[in-house]
Order: C-alpha cells, then sequence, then structure tokens
C-alpha cells in the first residue's frame, strides 16, 4: 500500500525596500526620493508612494512612523504617474513643511515591502543686503538730506518669500526724523523701501531685518550726516561788489539773485521750488543813512523805482539771504554788523550778504 505524499505551499517572502533622497533638501525646492528594492522570490514588483505630514519635534524625537511596528497604520498609497515608478518628485511647494515620504513595493501575491524617510527641509537664511539708494551713497551727507533707503536687493537661498522689518534705531538727541514710506507711487507701498529725512547732524542708524519666517537675520549702517552749513550768495546780475555801477534813472534795471548754494534750500530749487532759502532787501539813497527794509514778499529780484531817482543819484542795496537755521544766519549778520559783505567765515570768499552802489546816471 503506497504513502500518500505531503505537499506544502511555498512560502511568498515580502519584498525589500530602501528610499532616499537625490539631494540635499531646501525649503521651497523641489526634490526627488529614489527607490531601490529587490524581491527575494524574483517576483515583479509595483511601486507606489504616499506623504503623510511629519511630526513636531515637541511631540516626538522621530519624526515619521516606525515601519517595523505592526500597530502603525500605513496610509493609502496612490500609484505613481511618473515615467519611472522607482522615482518620486516633492514639489517646490509642499518642501517649504516637513513631511514623511512613504513608498511600497508589492509582489504579484500581495506582499508589501515599505520604507519610509523624512523629509525635513533645511533652511539657508535669508542675506539681509541695506543700500542708500539717493542720494549716491557718501562717507557723509549735508544736513536736510531726503534719504531713500532700500532692502531690495535682500536675498533667500532656498527662495522663501521674506518679510522685512526696517527701522531707525539711533538718531542725534532732539532728532524727530523717522522712517516712512516715500512719496514714489512706484515704492510708497513696497515694504522694502523707506524714506528719511534729516534735519540735525550727527549719525543715524538703520537697522534691517529679513525673516523667512524661520531665521530673522539682520543688518545695519549708519548714515553720518554734517553740521548745517549757511547759505551762499552764489551769482546775481548785475554782479555784486565794490565798483560803482551805471544805471538810467528813468529805466532803472532791476537786481536779480541767480543762484544761491545751501545744503537744504537752495535758490532755484528743482526738486521743491518752494524750499528756498529767504531774501531781504534794504535800500538807501545817496548815504543818507541806515538802509530801509524792503517789503518785496521775499522775492529773489529788486526793482528799483524810477520815480525814486534823480541823475546823480546813488542808489545803495543790501541783500541778506536766511536758509531754516535762522540763528546762525542772525549770529553771522550780527558779528559783522552793517558791512556790506558779510562772509561765512574769515578769509572766506562766500557771503550772505551783498551790496551794490548804483550811480544813475545816463
Amino acid at each position: 500500500m503506497g504513502v500518500a505524499g505531503c505537499f506544502t505551499s511555498p512560502i511568498n517572502r515580502a519584498p525589500m525596500v530602501t528610499v532616499s533622497a537625490d539631494a540635499i533638501v531646501f525649503h521651497g525646492q523641489s526634490v526627488t526620493f529614489t527607490a531601490h528594492g529587490y524581491d527575494p522570490d524574483q517576483d515583479q514588483l509595483t511601486w507606489t508612494w504616499a506623504l503623510t505630514q511629519a511630526m513636531s519635534a515637541a511631540v516626538s524625537p522621530n519624526p515619521c512612523p516606525d515601519r517595523n511596528n505592526p500597530m502603525m497604520p500605513w496610509p493609502m498609497a496612490t500609484p505613481s504617474n511618473t515615467s519611472s515608478p522607482t522615482s518620486y518628485q516633492v514639489a517646490a511647494s509642499l518642501t517649504v513643511s516637513s513631511w514623511c515620504v512613504w513608498v511600497f513595493a508589492t509582489d504579484p501575491y500581495g506582499a508589501v515591502g515599505v520604507d519610509i524617510q523624512p523629509l525635513i527641509p533645511s533652511n539657508n537664511p535669508p542675506q539681509p543686503v541695506l543700500r542708500v539708494v539717493s542720494p549716491d551713497p557718501a562717507d557723509s551727507y549735508p544736513a536736510y538730506t531726503h534719504f531713500q533707503i532700500a532692502a531690495d536687493q535682500s536675498a533667500d537661498p532656498d527662495g522663501d518669500p521674506l518679510t522685512y522689518t526696517l527701522a531707525l534705531d539711533q538718531a542725534p538727541l532732539g532728532s524727530t526724523a523717522m522712517l516712512v514710506p516715500c512719496t514714489d507711487p512706484a515704492i510708497a507701498t513696497d515694504p522694502r523701501f523707506r524714506c528719511l529725512d534729516v534735519a540735525l547732524s550727527g549719525q543715524y542708524v538703520v537697522s534691517l531685518h529679513a525673516s523667512d519666517g524661520l531665521a530673522n537675520p539682520g543688518t545695519s549702517m549708519t548714515l553720518n550726516v554734517l553740521p548745517d552749513q549757511p547759505p551762499c550768495i552764489a551769482m546775481t546780475t548785475p554782479m555784486y561788489g565794490a565798483t560803482l555801477l551805471k544805471d538810467d534813472p528813468l529805466a532803472p534795471n532791476p537786481i536779480i539773485v541767480n543762484m544761491v548754494v545751501d545744503d537744504g534750500d537752495p535758490y532755484p530749487n528743482s526738486l521743491n521750488p518752494l524750499q528756498t532759502v529767504m531774501f531781504n532787501w534794504f535800500k538807501g539813497k545817496n548815504d543818507s543813512g541806515r538802509l530801509q527794509y524792503v517789503d518785496n514778499g521775499g522775492f529773489s529780484l529788486l526793482n528799483l523805482v524810477a520815480t525814486d531817482y534823480q541823475p546823480g543819484d546813488v542808489a545803495n542795496v543790501r541783500l541778506e539771504v536766511h536758509d531754516r537755521n535762522a540763528a546762525a544766519i542772525d549770529a553771522i549778520l550780527l558779528g559783522c554788523g552793517d558791512e556790506p559783505f558779510c562772509p561765512i567765515a574769515p578769509g572766506s570768499t562766500c557771503f550772505v550778504r551783498v551790496s551794490w552802489r548804483i550811480e544813475m546816471d545816463l
């Protein structure tokens, strides 16, 4: 009698799988993961991928589940649509967060191998750059300078969006200067640009912090502002001087100021026509005593009135210019009394007061 034979079903072994990123992952940059595996039974494998949110380090030191824990549920895996089923690309828009990348290798009999790789993007901090757009960068600047300051050349190596904080950290005692949005409509609402008007001399320290949400490095720069300089009468018609000029008493020519140099209130001022020096005129005749103030509205022109003069008369005219620093100008004028020329400094050829002597003659 024959002995019945025993038949033992073959054991189907699960595939072996590993997965790794092809490069270091940075915030805001896409990355490709590649799976490697084999089947002990030489079965053909099907590859699928999944993403789950990584846990915070405050919750667990291991951001992704333990693949060997039988109690850990696996995510639903969606078949890969990439050209190579063993590759999976995580888009740049997703790498601003931390994830767990799952790969599954399944044989025809349902045996599954799995591996999990954490995707925790590295962060390169922003590179803050602070610069003076206008005026041209210099070691020092005149009083009353209007600064346009920019952070627009700041960058983030990872391409992360940045937020900007510009601040005035230091100003001279008594200064009321503030960083404010610029009036230029092209940059008025751009947080990378701010404007600053200074009146007092000293050091102004401007700082910038550029944040990508994870790092907030800063930088600063110092603006050295010089003391206010008095105005200087540079050009008139006729030119001032000690020479006795000739004019027609029946049709006298006006005296015109063509140019006044000043750090805050030049004349003419193309950037701000209303922000110029003030002109104070005084007039007399034939050395008849002190000159009298002429109220002509502070204009840069003085008309000599024909009916005021006869042939042989000498018109004495004096001009004083004042910028916004009235106390400094008053001190200069007080120091020279009623002298026809008032130099800003000893030996200077720059004047805040000039005079004319005009003989009315045909």
